[in-house]
Order: structure tokens, then C-alpha cells, then sequence
């Protein structure tokens, strides 16, 4: 959609109060916050101002394509993100089209810079050979749909359970409809690992 001042009621109406990305910054979120006969206004991720000025003339392109599911490390927790299937005409991201949960608790999490900045920055995964050697947090993420709960040893997709690591004896326990994408982890280890495979 196009940001210019012949579409001010557009824009109010699809991206006030929602997060946005701005081309020329990569992954870097924008809060819009105001949006004025002349300019957008908001918050970026360091807290800082923004103003987009509007102009028919120079008119600016926003394209921001929403994720639709993915797992990552925010914190010392693991949390996913997966769009709310409703029909929605907020096109920025906001807490009427994506929602997020603690993938182990299935506590909400607000929709928030703090929150997301964790998905958008991607901080690498951890690999099996680290859970292995018991270097991990309460939870981590193994990739954007996989992760590992240490309390319980669970490995999850998303949010079900489907499979178990046990760190004595360096065995992955796993339902065989899940073995590419677990052999496909175990291929970044360096350790022996057993996987037992089940129904």
C-alpha cells in the first residue's frame, strides 16, 4: 500500500497502532502510532521517534507481509507466533491478526516491541550436541518450528509434543512422521546421538 496523503483514511484505518517494516531498515519494527493529514508518526525499536511524511508526489511503499507461524528464542523461554485466522483489515502486526504464546505454559504474551523484537532479530537455534552437554536454558528453539523444554525433556513442533531427549544415555525418542526434519538437526551434531523412532 501506498503511504501519501490522498490515502490518509487507508492508512488510519489499516495501520494505526500496528508494527510495521520500512524497507531502507531491513528487520527493524516501526510502532505506528499517529497518523496525521501530513506524516505517520511512531516509536522504532530503540524507542526513538520516527515521522514518515506524506506526499502524493513521492508517494512511499509499504509491503509488510505478515508471518504466518515460527518459533523462537525470546529469552529464556520459547515462543511462538502464528497469525489469528479471522478475517482482519489490519495489515501492520498487531494483537488483532497475530498473537503469541509461550510454547510450553501456552500463557499469552503480549503483542509488544519487547516480545517481538526476539522474532525479528532471529538469534541462532541451539543445536542437539548443546542440549546433549546440558549448556541450555529452561527452553529453547531448535529451528522455527521445533524446540526443547529441559524440565521434561520434550522436543515439540509448534506446540505438541513429539518426542523426548534423554541427555544420560544421548537418545532422542521421537514419532517416526517427524525423522527428516530430526535428522535433518542431527546432521548439525558432532555427538553420537541414538534416535529411536515410534509410531
Amino acid at each position: 500500500m501506498f503511504f501519501q496523503q490522498s490515502n490518509v483514511p487507508d492508512i488510519e484505518k489499516y495501520f494505526r497502532n500496528t508494527f510495521i517494516k520500512l524497507k531502507e531498515f531491513g528487520d527493524e519494527l516501526f510502532f505506528v502510532n499517529h497518523v496525521g493529514s501530513c506524516a505517520v508518526l511512531g516509536k522504532d525499536q530503540s524507542g526513538e521517534d520516527f515521522e514518515l511524511i506524506l506526499s502524493d508526489a513521492m508517494p512511499y511503499e509499504v509491503d509488510y507481509v505478515l508471518p504466518s507461524r515460527s518459533v523462537f528464542q525470546s529469552g529464556n523461554r520459547v515462543s511462538m507466533l502464528q497469525r489469528i485466522p479471522a478475517r482482519q483489515y489490519k495489515r501492520g502486526l498487531c494483537s488483532d491478526n497475530t498473537q503469541l504464546v509461550d510454547v510450553y505454559t501456552g500463557e499469552k504474551l503480549p503483542v509488544d516491541m519487547d516480545t517481538l523484537v526476539g522474532f525479528v532479530n532471529k538469534p541462532r537455534y541451539t543445536t542437539f550436541d548443546e542440549i546433549i552437554r546440558k549448556k541450555v536454558g529452561k527452553s529453547v528453539a531448535l529451528n522455527s518450528r521445533f524446540s526443547y523444554h529441559t524440565a521434561d525433556g520434550s522436543i515439540r513442533c509448534d506446540l505438541k509434543p513429539i518426542g523426548l531427549v534423554e541427555t544420560s544415555t544421548k537418545t532422542i525418542k521421537v514419532n517416526k512422521l517427524f525423522e527428516p526434519e530430526i535428522k535433518q538437526l542431527l546432521d548439525l551434531c558432532k555427538e553420537t546421538i541414538k534416535v529411536v523412532y515410534h509410531e
